[in-house]
């Protein structure tokens, strides 16, 4: 199999399954909607039009979709998603703070490279409201912690 079929197959079967999944249609029954998510996947990554389609907006796609986990790992790492444990949210935080410390230092090196970015500037800018972000997430924790008690 070359990526021609392999990266919009799997790219289709994750997209179908997860909005099946999301949408709890069939009453939550992982097998149909693994079916119905592998005849979509297979059809789709077989169709010409799709395939060219699909390779000609990649670089857009994932752009669009870092930008989607990184809004959810937000979210979740800050306990707005979905209600957690007093003990599941501290440890959560934590991790998530230290997962965000590692790859603000991983990425250091090549903040030069964005010379400007619509709306945030710099690449020191962009370090500025990441840093924000973190703090403003832990104002929200202890807001929820204290409320909570």
């Amino acid at each position: 199999m070359n990526e021609q079929f392999l990266l919009p197959f799997l790219f289709t079967l994750a997209v179908v399954f997860g909005v099946l999944r999301a949408t709890n249609v069939f009453a939550g029954n992982r097998a149909v909607q693994m079916i119905i998510a592998f005849v979509f996947a297979y059809f789709s990554a077989t169709y010409t039009p799709f395939v060219q389609t699909f390779f000609a907006y990649l670089p857009s796609l994932t752009t669009f979709f870092i930008g989607v986990f990184l809004l959810v790992f937000l979210l979740e790492a800050f306990g707005l998603r979905k209600e957690q444990k007093e003990k599941d949210r501290v440890l959560n935080m934590t991790i998530y703070g230290v997962l965000l410390l590692i790859l603000i230092v991983l990425a250091a090196p090549y903040f030069y490279k964005f010379r400007n970015i619509p709306i945030i500037g710099t690449g020191e800018n962009l370090v500025l409201l990441a840093g924000l972000g973190f703090i403003l997430g832990i104002f929200i924790h202890a807001y929820k912690s204290e409320k909570s008690s």
